[in-house]
């Protein structure tokens, strides 16, 4: 995979993280009462997918 490859699956990756964290994480964080299952588990999944969207820029480099 080249540089540009990595790059736009890398890009790709963060923008379903961040749509999944809009979705599921902004909802919960509404909800009355806060729901924090899916509030954490849309965090962890965010930060998970920046660490792998992270692990392939730097592999690619």
């Amino acid at each position: 995979m080249n540089i540009e490859q990595s790059k736009h699956l890398a890009n790709s990756a963060r923008i379903i993280g961040m749509a999944q964290f809009a979705a599921y994480g902004y909802k919960a964080m509404n909800a009355h009462p806060v729901d924090q299952f899916w509030l954490l588990g849309s965090a962890v999944f965010y930060v998970a997918v920046e660490v792998i969207a992270f692990r392939l820029l730097e592999r690619a480099s």
